[in-house]
């Protein structure tokens, strides 16, 4: 018999074997209604099968060896790093002409933004007073005439509070790059640079914004008044939307406030006003005593 037939021959008596052993347990238990009998057939038909498993093991030792020992018996050698070496990171920090860049950007589109905002509420103004006139000419009138200018005076303002939402996702990310950028580029600039006009330019920013956030402020009090009076459930689930939303632009404009606050620290830091009496003190160059 051929090593490879012997091989097949003592598989089929494992895989018999196996069967057997599945049969008989099964057998066993549908007869006798016992474990224990099981038990004792499982031991014995396992002891078969754990020797002709440990004989067709044998079988494979021998070719297995000798193909080891044609291959020169490799083994896995495991390769550490080696000390001190120096890997060239994927990403590393930006520099201030980045920051740089990234503030303008973002400045220029959250303009963009305060612009939309504005003209949102200039478009519901007009029709704002139109209602109110509305509700003013039916006082008197039965209720449910005046329920129903009141819940159509509530989806007006609820589409001008989806309105203000959208512009308010965007202004925030906007407001939060450009608060980053603005500190990180006067962080990292070159303390020996001139920096021109742009201390003054966040000046007036500085106060432009502060308006902005004090008219923004007086809209949310008018809301708030209206949803005091308690008209209807409509009316005041709308106020308190755009309540909410106006409360998180006035979020936005105060971090913005606080970027260019910080700004100006840093300014002041690294760029230090010389004396007043150093500017004022005449040039003695090339005179006489």
């Amino acid at each position: 018999m051929s090593e490879s037939s012997h091989e097949r021959h003592w598989l089929g008596k494992a895989m018999l074997a196996a069967f057997g052993l599945a049969f008989t347990v099964g057998a066993s238990y549908l007869l006798n209604q016992s474990i224990a009998v099981s038990l004792v057939l499982w031991a014995v038909f396992g002891s078969v099968g754990v020797f002709i498993a440990e004989r067709f093991h044998l079988q494979l030792s021998a070719p297995l060896s000798a193909l080891d020992q044609r291959l020169g018996r490799p083994r896995l050698i495991r390769t550490g790093r080696i000390k001190n070496q120096t890997t060239v990171p994927r990403v590393t920090e930006k520099g201030y002409l980045d920051f740089e860049r990234g503030y303008l950007k973002a400045t220029q589109a959250a303009t963009k933004t305060l612009k939309a905002f504005t003209a949102e509420m200039n478009a519901q103004t007009p029709k704002l007073v139109t209602q109110t006139a509305r509700t003013e000419t039916i006082q008197g009138t039965s209720v449910e005439t005046r329920l129903r200018v009141a819940n159509e005076t509530a989806a007006l303002i609820d589409r001008h509070a989806a309105r203000f939402e959208r512009l308010e996702v965007t202004y925030r990310a906007q407001c939060e790059a450009m608060s980053m950028n603005l500190v990180d580029m006067l962080s990292t600039a070159p303390s020996s640079g001139n920096l021109g006009e742009f201390p003054n330019v966040l000046a007036t920013a500085q106060e432009h914004t502060a308006g902005s956030r004090e008219s923004m402020a007086g809209y949310r009090d008018a809301v708030i008044k209206t949803r005091k009076m308690r008209v209807s459930q409509p009316l005041n689930q709308a106020c308190d939307r755009l309540i909410l939303v106006l409360d998180r632009v006035i979020e936005d404009t105060d971090s913005t406030l606080k970027a260019i606050a910080d700004a100006r620290r840093v300014i002041s830091k690294r760029w230090p006003k010389p004396p007043s009496s150093a500017l004022s003190a005449p040039s003695t160059a090339g005179s006489r005593p």
